[in-house]
């Protein structure tokens, strides 16, 4: 039974605790019912086929469209046929989320006609990081705000992991790149040509010197680093010392090595020596330092 549902009946009737929206509701039918609502559509011209609603009129503003879109997609419904309904004359997107490795660049091109300013790309394989860029139009490309690309491969067809298409993106204010190849080169390149970053998770990467972060010291707010080995510890710990505008830092660990999901042989960062510092992250709300068994009870205090 859902968790929004009472198990509790009155005369067969089942009693929601917390009734979902009518436009949760709409979307939900909208994305379960396309055979009957939409049909394809041939250009006579390009021999191109796409879906297209069967009322012409019908018109989504982009919470509608996002919502579908984002539905499709956590269903697992979301490929190239479905991605050709949403032509921007019909459905406006904003905000959308890739869950499906069932689309590929020829579909994702429909993007470009859209003006994004968030975009989720979780756990494709099929589709490199590179590649989802190079399907964003001009206007996406200058005003993207956010890019959450964690568990999405950097690797290009030769093997090499390629970062350097996230430099197209002077706006971008948030980055998501845990879980993936993403490298120290990598992290040289953006603190140069991302001027604007002011959040950036790189939770289970290669990254082992952070020397970089450096050039972003006083602009950088949210810092994810759960589960990232390090080559010097002090030089890191020294760093991070430095991140004055920070307001979140997350530098936990696996508690237990033998389960970790970093493959690189190099330190944990150790913050005992940092967390006695007076001067330590004068802007910092929140601190995740768990499994950090090196932190004593006389350095929280």
């Amino acid at each position: 039974m859902p968790a929004n549902v009472v198990s509790a009946c009155t005369s067969g009737h089942v009693i929601y605790d917390q009734p979902i929206s009518l436009q949760e509701s709409c979307t939900d039918f909208i994305t379960d019912h396309l055979e009957s609502l939409c049909e394809v559509q041939t250009n006579v011209d390009t021999n191109l086929s796409k879906l297209t609603f069967r009322q012409h009129e019908i018109f989504f503003h982009n919470n509608i469209g996002d919502a579908i879109f984002n539905k499709l997609s956590a269903k697992q419904k979301l490929d190239d046929k479905t991605l050709s309904l949403f032509d921007p004359r019909t459905v406006l997107l904003k905000h959308v989320h890739l869950q499906s490795d069932c689309v590929s660049t020829k579909g994702l091109r429909v993007l470009k006609s859209h003006k994004l300013i968030g975009v989720d790309a979780v756990g494709l394989q099929e589709i490199s990081v590179n590649e989802l860029i190079g399907c964003l139009g001009e206007w996406t490309l200058a005003n993207l705000r956010s890019l959450n690309v964690s568990r999405t491969t950097f690797t290009n067809s030769a093997k090499f992991c390629v970062f350097v298409s996230l430099s197209r993106l002077k706006h971008l204010l948030c980055l998501n790149v845990s879980s993936t190849g993403f490298n120290r080169h990598g992290l040289e390149m953006i603190v140069e040509d991302l001027p604007n970053l002011q959040s950036l998770d790189i939770s289970s990467t290669p990254v082992t010197e952070i020397l970089a972060l450096r050039k972003c010291k006083n602009r950088l707010k949210y810092l994810s680093m759960y589960n990232v080995r390090v080559a010097n510890n002090s030089e890191s710990a020294a760093v991070l010392g430095e991140m004055k505008a920070l307001q979140h830092l997350d530098i936990s660990d696996e508690l237990s090595d033998t389960n970790s999901v970093s493959p690189f042989p190099h330190e944990k960062i150790k913050m005992d020596r940092l967390m006695r510092s007076k001067m330590l992250l004068p802007n910092i709300r929140s601190l995740d330092i768990s499994a950090k068994l090196d932190v004593t009870e006389e350095s929280l205090r």
